[in-house]
């Protein structure tokens, strides 16, 4: 059985009450820089990088829909979910959205959600 292809974390998303304070905190006062965000309305918030990572701040319509999760990127998502479904767990396929790249979701076991990345 193969081993995922984990390279690291390639971001963590946070769900915030306000956007705007939450970018203001993250950008004036931790340093980080803004990058670009692929456009979706129903959930305003802000990219930022991280030396070789990225902080995702969103406030999605429905928190219980959509949680606060980290994301590994992946080096084939294929792969990867098909060796976590061989372990026995449950991997969500997600469509893919151009400037996203291709996810997947799994539950680990204390119902933490991660989301697996394979770049466009």
């Amino acid at each position: 059985m193969a081993e995922p292809g984990c390279r690291g974390i390639h971001h963590v998303a946070l769900v915030v009450n306000d956007p705007d304070a939450a970018l203001a905190f993250y950008r004036d006062v931790l340093g980080l820089s803004v990058i670009d965000r692929p456009d979706y309305a129903n959930n305003p918030g802000s990219w930022l990088q991280l030396d070789n990572g990225q902080l995702h701040l969103f406030q999605p319509l429905d928190p219980a829909m959509n949680p606060p999760h980290f994301a590994i990127e992946v080096d084939d998502l294929a792969s990867t979910v098909a060796s976590i479904r061989d372990h026995g767990h449950t991997v969500y396929d997600q469509e893919h959205r151009q400037g996203f790249g291709y996810q997947a979701i799994v539950v680990d076991p204390s119902g933490n959600v991660i989301e697996l990345n394979q770049r466009d």
